[in-house]
């Protein structure tokens, strides 16, 4: 990359985030989910990564909206 950052320390933020990342391509297949994104919706990443976009995923509705 020329700025003396490698591929290594952008993987390290994504996978160290506390935010929520997960990529996927326009048939919704996923490419990358995170530790963080896994935990948000009950799930282990390995597991997110064989499945669909939102597949098996129930959403709950939150009592404050009204």
């Amino acid at each position: 990359m020329g700025n003396g950052f490698d591929d290594a320390w952008y993987r390290s933020i994504v996978e160290e985030s506390p935010d929520g990342i997960w990529v996927f391509d326009l048939e919704g297949r996923t490419i990358y989910a995170n530790a963080a994104i896994a935990g948000l919706v009950g799930k282990a990443a390995i597991t997110l990564s064989a499945q669909a976009v939102l597949s098996g995923i129930r959403v709950q509705a939150d009592s404050r909206a009204a």
